[in-house]
């Protein structure tokens, strides 16, 4: 073999290197020579040696740009960083297409002397020309990620396609997602995660999604693949069940449910809601018998005990007033609970005994403006309970000239807490729904402008103000204002669609109303508030169609 015994002082030898590099000609057979020796002495365990080689190599070729990238990567793994870096940028402007490889050779080098500035700058150009390259864009991800650099987000939305969706980088980018408030997308990274990996997290992250933002339909697609997966799941059959319901099919609901039970008799989450939908749909007595046995399973629920007590009352079995009586005292800091019981005494003809409780109402530890509005949110609830409904049960107790004395007291109560407390955002809120069913709409709305302007985050009021604007047919434009700024905090919330489509149907514009409408059934499909407003858009825009066509030459 040529040059042997001492090679690499031989190698390195200034004379034979300048001779080389003096001679000015280019000599590429000699080049792969060299070359060939390089990666022998590499595959013998040399790496000096064959750096040597290489480097006399790419005298001899100087415009060869793969021979020069080798050579840097060899220059760099020797820790000879500067030079690498050097032959990087004079390799970068030889002649030749540029790849991705190469920019991050010159990145490698950047990365070795902790230059994380430099090292993106090169990393991006890598991605650039290859955005396919995973390891680029990892690399260039994690630069961002250090540097703080305002371009990571996208980067990492990018890589995770790449590598498959994996948990822990896909969660940093949910919690980004999140402190940044982008809701939709967040659910389009959990659908494309769960739709590419079919991992159960996602699918679980994905439905909890749905679920907060009312989106029935896709909650019951996911609720039906998780169970493709898991056919004996109890969280998932519970899903499915409940999906059902909020999807607007009862009857189903109702099946998935006693599914739910025959495999899981003793599970008290499905039966509690199992109950609450036989109640929903009239079958009272099995509703009854339901939560019969849930009290008497767990006895020391307080909210079973409630449950039981409301179903009981509904056909005035003697156990409503015991067991409204035994929630109240296992939790007697909830006001519903407080006002249903008062409510039985009047159902059951004990009025002097129901409306005496009004005045011993406890305050629980609470004193001053606490206590007040304690006392005026019981009162507000029984008035609810007295008001006239549109399908009134059989066996309530109406008495519209009784809730309206309950709410002027509460008006009062919650004035007096307001003096204690001035602009405490509870009671402001519940002062002002109060006016407004009061028939008091310019003092609720006064109210509600008060409580805006110390809680300027506040969506459920502003959609609150911003109806009634609209149901007034007046100050729209601020109105459509407020409820913008309310769906700007939570765009999926059935109720505020309803409210936008509602003001452009004042507006005018029904083809925009319907679209929000719509929106706003899909997630509450049983809604009849929602109904009516759709309904009577789509007949206008009917009319409007057979109008123009009419019209039509």
């Amino acid at each position: 073999m040529w040059l042997t015994g001492c090679a690499a002082s031989r190698i390195q030898d200034s004379t034979a290197a300048s001779s080389v590099s003096g001679s000015g000609k280019s000599n590429p057979p000699l080049a792969h020579d060299f070359f060939l020796r390089a990666r022998t002495m590499e595959l013998e365990g040399n790496p000096k040696v064959a750096l040597g080689y290489y480097r006399i190599a790419f005298r001899y070729d100087p415009e060869n740009r793969d021979l020069c990238f080798m050579l840097l990567d060899r220059l760099r793994e020797s820790g000879k960083i500067d030079s690498a870096i050097a032959l990087g940028k004079s390799c970068l402007a030889l002649a030749g297409k540029p790849a991705s490889r190469e920019y991050q050779s010159v990145g490698q080098a950047y990365l070795r002397k902790e230059d994380a500035v430099s090292a993106a700058e090169y990393y991006r150009e890598a991605v650039a020309l290859d955005d396919d390259d995973r390891d680029a864009l990892y690399v260039l991800t994690g630069l961002y990620e250090g540097l703080g650099d305002a371009r990571y987000p996208a980067a990492l939305h990018k890589l995770l396609p790449l590598l498959e969706y994996p948990p822990h980088l896909t969660d940093k980018l949910l919690q980004i997602f999140r402190s940044r408030g982008e809701i939709d997308s967040i659910g389009a990274l959990l659908q494309a995660a769960w739709k590419k990996t079919g991992q159960i997290g996602y699918g679980e992250e994905l439905a909890s999604y749905y679920e907060v933002r009312s989106r029935s339909k896709q909650l019951l697609e996911v609720a039906q693949q998780l169970l493709e997966k898991d056919s004996a799941n109890r969280s998932y059959l519970l899903l499915r069940a409940q999906a059902l319901k909020a999807s607007g099919m009862p009857d189903s609901a109702l099946q998935a449910y006693a599914e739910l039970l025959e495999k899981h008799p003793s599970d008290r989450e499905a039966r509690f809601a199992y109950a609450g939908l036989l109640q929903e749909q009239g079958r009272v007595e099995e509703a009854f018998l339901s939560l019969k046995k849930l009290v008497q399973d767990f006895p020391q629920s307080a909210q079973y005990q409630y449950a039981l007590g409301v179903s009981a009352l509904q056909t005035r079995k003697p156990e409503a007033r015991a067991a409204l009586e035994k929630a109240t005292d296992l939790e007697p800091a909830i006001p519903d609970y407080w006002a249903r019981w008062i409510y039985a005494d009047l159902v059951f003809g004990e009025d002097s005994v129901g409306l005496s409780r009004l005045s011993h109402l406890p305050d629980e530890g609470n004193p001053g403006w606490q206590t007040d509005f304690f006392r005026g949110l019981v009162r507000v609830i029984l008035a609810r309970l007295l008001e006239p409904r549109e399908t009134p049960d059989s066996t309530a107790r109406l008495d519209s000239a009784l809730a309206r004395t309950q709410r002027r007291e509460a008006a009062f109560l919650f004035g007096a807490a307001l003096k204690e407390s001035p602009g405490n955002r509870m009671v402001l809120f519940e002062l002002g729904t109060d006016l407004e069913r009061l028939g008091l709409r310019d003092s609720a709305m006064g109210v509600f402008r008060r409580l805006l302007t110390i809680d300027t985050l506040n969506a459920v009021a502003m959609n609150y103000l911003g109806y009634m604007l609209v149901e007034d047919n007046r100050d729209l434009v601020y109105a459509g204002a407020l409820l913008d700024r309310a769906l700007a905090l939570d765009p999926e919330n059935p109720a505020y669609l309803d409210s936008k489509g509602w003001w452009h149907y004042r507006m005018g514009n029904f083809p925009a109303a319907e679209v929000e409408l719509k929106k706003a059934l899909e997630r509450m499909p049983r809604d009849p508030t929602v109904r009516e407003h759709l309904s009577i858009i789509r007949k206008l825009l009917g009319e409007k169609e057979t109008v123009n066509g009419a019209d039509a030459p």
